[in-house]
């Protein structure tokens, strides 16, 4: 009978190490994005303007993190708004999915003016695909494939051609 408490206190140690270690890393990845700007914006599309909120990820490593470790869009802005990638001039750029655990609507645009038009986009990048989908523009703005842009218009509704305006 007492033979198996050795086995169950270690199993027991393990099992609440691994839920500590579980809610440190999700908790360190929350506070990596705790200090990121939130810019309002609307999306135009069918010549209907939808209003929404993107966050900006201007740092290297605001870049470099994305949406990686989030395991599903929850309740706040950080999934639901989007993430917007400025770059610095017109240029290639390349996104994969590693470690994003939902799919994601990639979008690159081409700043013209005040405006940006959507010139590429990946339907529903693959959750954990760790292939590099590039191509060229000003920024990339990602959106969770099945979040609704101001309770209306599904991500996946937006397309080439469509505008962007930040403010």
């Amino acid at each position: 009978m007492y033979k198996n408490i050795p086995i169950f206190l270690t199993l027991s140690l393990i099992l609440i190490f691994a839920i500590l270690l579980f809610l440190y890393y999700d908790l360190n990845n929350i506070n990596q994005n705790k200090n990121i700007s939130i810019v309002n914006a609307y999306i135009i599309h069918s010549n209907l303007s939808y209003k929404t909120s993107f966050y900006l990820a201007l740092t290297e490593a605001q870049q470099e993190h994305g949406y990686m470790n989030y395991t599903k869009p929850n309740d706040t802005c950080y999934l639901k708004c989007g993430m917007l990638f400025p770059f610095a001039y017109y240029t290639e750029s390349c996104f994969w999915m590693k470690n994003t655990y939902f799919p994601i609507r990639q979008m690159w645009l081409k700043s013209i003016g005040n405006n940006s038009y959507i010139v590429t986009y990946v339907f529903n990048a693959e959750p954990l695909n760790t292939t590099p989908v590039c191509s060229y523009g000003n920024a990339v703005l990602e959106i969770p494939s099945n979040e609704r842009i101001d309770n209306s218009i599904n991500a996946t509704s937006i397309g080439i051609g469509d505008i962007v305006k930040i403010g």
